[in-house]
């Protein structure tokens, strides 16, 4: 397994995620809400539904990683190795090349409620929810990643390194970014065809 320099991955992380944090507000900013809204297909997630999924997801793990990072603060460390685990989360999830390989089933509490009207509020919750996230990726950066360890999703049976954990939610987070965009990119295009049927 190749060792991971803290001072590289870190700093890695946070300029992903910051990036993608600016490209998120510039989009939604840019867009017209109620496309934001509609699937593509009725078995697809909408853009609103992918970040929706986001922040269920950063609902279940960041309290983990705030208390794995507390818990673990005095266990310093320059460098960390990826656990069995831990690779082939991450490589499942993350795309590669702007494309996401793998089909991955989600767990039912990840997945987005279908009733009711569209919540826009939920855009707000993850920017802040998002914004949390980095800070607690600088708060990682000088301990040990392999060392510190976390519960996945599915509990105490499978646990994360923190740094393994870390890279997970960016891979995740780059995922299904490109999920929502493509999302959008269906209904823009079905809405535009059917603004030139009525010219």
């Amino acid at each position: 397994m190749a060792r991971l320099e803290n001072a590289t991955v870190y700093p890695q992380m946070i300029q992903a995620s910051l990036s993608f944090q600016d490209a998120l507000k510039t989009f939604i900013a840019e867009k017209p809400v109620h496309l934001l809204a509609q699937r593509p297909h009725p078995t697809k997630w909408s853009f609103l539904e992918c970040i929706n999924h986001l922040s269920l997801t950063y609902t279940d793990y960041l309290p983990r990683v705030k208390q794995a990072i507390e818990e673990g603060k005095t266990v310093k460390g320059t460098h960390f190795k990826q656990g069995f685990f831990g690779r082939m989360m991450i490589n499942s999830m993350t795309p590669k090349e702007g494309k996401i390989k793998l089909k991955v089933k989600t767990l039912g509490k990840f997945i987005p409620p279908e009733n009711g009207a569209p919540d826009f509020s939920i855009l707000d919750t993850f920017l802040d929810q998002h914004q949390e996230f980095i800070h607690l990726l600088q708060a990682a950066t000088p301990l040990h990643g392999g060392k510190i360890r976390l519960n996945s999703a599915i509990g105490s049976v499978l646990r994360f390194r923190l740094g393994d954990c870390c890279q997970f939610l960016v891979g995740h987070n780059e995922r299904h970014w490109l999920q929502a965009q493509r999302a959008y990119e269906v209904v823009a295009s079905v809405d535009r065809d059917q603004a030139l049927s009525f010219l």
